[in-house]
């Protein structure tokens, strides 16, 4: 009876965890300094831009969809900044038009991206409005990032297309050059985007259950941010509903079964580092290159559950380490970067998914359906043993002055599950790409994702596949 739960494993949210977009680096590498200086408050008078880009994208060739994200799309960016005599009042916005093929389907989209307006001086900034926000300094796993939600079906060569963006209060107050306090409240309940109909399981899609929009559903963060650059560490809390839903099973008005959404309540504490060991120096300057950067995050994850239902996952402990190093040639002007990561998850009080045997049991009916649930959310929250571990590799090389870049993304979950597909019992990842600055405004990439082993057979006929892209950016004021 196990075996009939199999493709419902694992990758009901696989697009969460083993989707290669989300690997590419952690958040403090890829926005190391996006929070300017507290002591750096000088702006001129006022200062806008407008600027956007035009670009072509395809990725298909999976089993399941020829073309699985086929579209043209346009976006304009806007910033406004006002300067006062003790700060200054800015806005920022981002619209995306985008037309073509989603899974079969032909749709035109607007997507309202960030689109918020704030203040800042030396002590406090406090920006309202539509943000994206990501926290943690780990590599391959970020628990402590649970603000903003993602859509894992919008597939392109860049990560960050699969950001969503929540209506949130955030403030920031510097309590010294380097130490910020951070607080965030989202009125509003936002989930990562659900498409149980794309995935490769034998029952239907049902309506998704969410929470009231009221007060008392609401999410609050707080965040102790050490900010040195690279250096850093800090310590945060987060109290609210999960971005990521449980996936409840049921029955539609035909008694047929149906899989949904539903969301879960839960408090995260946790924590992160990242410390910067200089290398030696290349080339003519005296800078020093060829750093290796050390990374760590950890949080303990208390999830909600009074009525005990086997669709939400269990309380846990996820924790990650790495290792960033960089190569610098002689000119100082290509790299190698190597990026290795191990991430755990430790659940104390695991229940194993145990199939009821007795079909005479007035209880039969419950008990399966109890199975079914668990071990949805046991594989798809990657709580399938005890404890849970997984390697990130991650390979970057750039040449011709940075015009042309070379990564390849891969992981591999160490802990195996307890049955096989494609002749393993293991999941792996495999993502090579490669990116080409043609011009200054013109730019193009391409690669290939490829999913395999246990679990991944939900995911794997619709994400496979090849892709590329064609951009053109344009500055308009």
């Amino acid at each position: 009876m196990r075996k009939l739960i199999i493709p419902l494993l694992l990758g009901v949210c696989c697009y969460t965890d083993l989707n290669a977009q989300s690997l590419i680096f952690p958040n403090a590498i890829r926005y190391p300094l996006t929070t300017e200086m507290p002591n750096s408050v000088v702006y001129p008078e006022e200062k806008k831009s407008l600027d956007g880009y035009i670009r072509g994208s395809a990725w298909g060739g999976s089993e399941k969809f020829d073309y699985a994200n086929l579209f043209s799309e346009a976006s304009i960016k806007g910033e406004y900044v006002k300067g006062f005599t003790e700060g200054y009042g800015f806005f920022k916005g981002e619209v995306r038009v985008r037309n073509g093929e989603f899974y079969d389907e032909n749709k035109t989209e607007l997507e309202i991206r960030e689109m918020y307006v704030g203040y800042k001086n030396n002590t406090v900034e406090v920006t309202l409005g539509n943000q994206n926000v990501q926290w943690g300094r780990g590599i391959g796993s970020n628990p402590t990032n649970n603000i903003s939600p993602k859509n894992g079906f919008i597939l392109t060569s860049n990560g960050d297309d699969q950001k969503m963006y929540n209506l949130m209060l955030r403030t920031k107050v510097n309590i010294t050059p380097n130490l910020e306090w951070e607080v965030i409240g989202i009125p509003i309940y936002k989930m990562n985007a659900s498409r149980v109909d794309l995935l490769n399981i034998p029952v239907g899609a049902g309506t998704d259950v969410l929470p009231d929009k009221s007060f008392k559903n609401g999410s609050f963060a707080t965040k102790l941010n050490l900010n040195g650059g690279p250096n850093g560490a800090s310590i945060s809390y987060f109290n609210g509903y999960d971005v990521t839903p449980g996936v409840n099973t049921g029955l539609d008005a035909s008694l047929q079964p149906v899989a949904f959404a539903q969301p879960f309540k839960k408090q995260a504490f946790g924590g992160d580092f990242m410390f910067r060991l200089a290398g030696k120096s290349n080339g003519k300057s005296s800078d020093a290159t060829n750093d290796l950067l050390i990374s760590g995050e950890i949080a303990y994850s208390k999830i909600s559950n009074p009525n005990n239902d086997a669709y939400i996952p269990q309380s846990n402990l996820e924790f990650s380490l790495g290792l960033i190093k960089q190569f610098w040639d002689d000119k100082k002007l290509d790299n190698f970067t190597m990026i290795l990561g191990y991430s755990a998850k430790y659940t104390p009080d695991f229940i194993e998914a145990v199939a009821p045997t007795d079909v005479t049991s007035p209880t039969y009916g419950l008990d399966m359906a109890n199975f079914i649930q668990r071990g949805i959310a046991q594989g798809m929250f990657g709580q399938y043993k005890n404890y849970v571990q997984s390697l990130v590799g991650i390979f970057t090389k750039t040449m011709m002055n940075n015009k042309l870049n070379l990564t390849l993304i891969s992981s591999y979950g160490l802990t195996a599950q307890d049955y096989k597909t494609n002749g393993s019992s293991h999941s792996y990842l495999l993502s090579p790409r490669v990116s080409w600055n043609i011009t200054k405004e013109l730019s193009a990439s391409g690669g290939a994702f490829y999913l395999r082993g246990a679990g991944t057979e939900v995911v794997a006929p619709t994400f496979n596949g090849v892709f590329c892209d064609l951009k053109y950016n344009i500055k308009l004021k």
